[in-house]
């Protein structure tokens, strides 16, 4: 497992995060996802953040853990992105904190 997943404080979070299979569609869940928040599909056909995450527990730390882990995930990708695509991601995803941070 790479990024998120791969971290031993965020997994923990995701009963999902334990099953080969279940991470499987959970990261295609997340391609689909994160495609639409950068304009590239039009629609997401799925469950919303809030729902997803209300009754995980995540902080503004954890939030914060695994927002650097995909900024640093997208500076890795090849071709490389344009620092505009970089920085929209960025400002989107960060964007999410309210839906996915409740405690």
């Amino acid at each position: 497992m790479i990024g998120i997943m791969a971290d031993e404080e965020l997994e923990c979070h995701h009963e999902k995060f334990q099953d080969a299979y279940e991470m499987e569609l959970l990261h295609e869940k997340l391609f689909q996802f994160f495609k639409t928040l950068l304009d590239g599909q039009r629609f997401y056909i799925g469950k919303d953040m809030y729902e997803v995450h209300k009754s995980l527990g995540i902080t503004d730390h954890l939030f914060d853990m695994a927002g650097n882990i995909l900024a640093e995930t997208v500076e890795k990708l090849k071709p490389r992105p344009s620092a505009f695509v970089r920085k929209t991601f960025v400002d989107r995803v960060t964007a999410l904190r309210s839906q996915i941070v409740i405690v």
